[in-house]
């Protein structure tokens, strides 16, 4: 990596904390206003600048160039971000959620292509080994509990069946998307920064997911204004972690 594009990262990653610092303050802040009708109040600042690092963390992908694993993950990469980026814009344009629900399972089906296609490849009775020690296994059976709870938030928020089902089936490829990103890592798939920005990237997923549910199922109240506030303190590092992990950084 040049060094121009090197300061170019750097300057992105700061403003990423910047911006996300902002915001995240001011997230917080509802919590110690007095009138309760101005709790539950966005400000248009936290939306533009929430907007700003979905670009922000975009931008780092569109920018890896040469400088990436190989010129197919750079591709996969540019993909997930697009994708990212509808999602995100449907969620707020659109009263229901479905569409965006949608965009995010296409958006974790390309993580696990991206993260997984290689472990099919090299995968040996050696390397099974490696995952059934006793970590990988705490692991499977803690996002089993996780695909649980949400199920059971899922299950008492909502009305319809076709929003359930529709939730249910991107509990299941968020929770596979994280154990692929594990896997990974166990078995030194990718090189070993990438593997572990990929696999702490995902971890923010989920955590972002699970209080995202949570702020759907809570009535208003000071508890749903937490989990709503910590939403980005996990999206925010997700997206820049998954975005970073698409360099080459043994390259010279």
């Amino acid at each position: 990596m040049d060094k121009s594009k090197f300061k170019f990262v750097w300057i992105i990653i700061f403003l990423i904390i910047f911006i996300s610092g902002s915001f995240i303050t001011l997230d917080w802040a509802r919590l110690f206003i007095v009138k309760e009708e101005l709790k539950y109040h966005r400000f248009l600042y936290t939306y533009i600048a929430k907007f700003l690092i979905v670009i922000l963390s975009t931008t780092l992908v569109f920018i890896i160039g040469k400088n990436g694993l190989s010129y197919s993950d750079t591709k996969n990469l540019k993909f997930i971000y697009i994708f990212i980026i509808l999602a995100d814009i449907s969620l707020v344009i659109f009263k229901e959620p479905y569409i965006g629900i949608i965009l995010f399972s296409i958006v974790q089906l390309r993580l696990i292509s991206r993260n997984g296609s290689a472990i099919l490849k090299n995968f040996t009775i050696d390397k099974s080994k490696v995952l059934s020690n006793n970590i990988f296994i705490n692991i499977v059976l803690a996002t089993v509990l996780f695909m649980l709870i949400i199920m059971k938030i899922a299950n008492n928020l909502m009305k319809e069946s076709t929003l359930f089902y529709i939730l249910q089936f991107y509990v299941i490829l968020l929770s596979t998307s994280l154990l692929i990103a594990i896997a990974n890592l166990l078995l030194k798939i990718f090189p070993r920064p990438n593997s572990i920005l990929v696999t702490i990237g995902m971890f923010f997923f989920v955590l972002c997911d699970l209080n995202v549910g949570l702020t759907m199922a809570l009535q208003l109240g000071n508890f749903s204004l937490i989990t709503d506030s910590l939403i980005w303190m996990f999206y925010t590092p997700a997206l820049t972690l998954i975005a970073l992990s698409g360099y080459n950084y043994y390259e010279n």
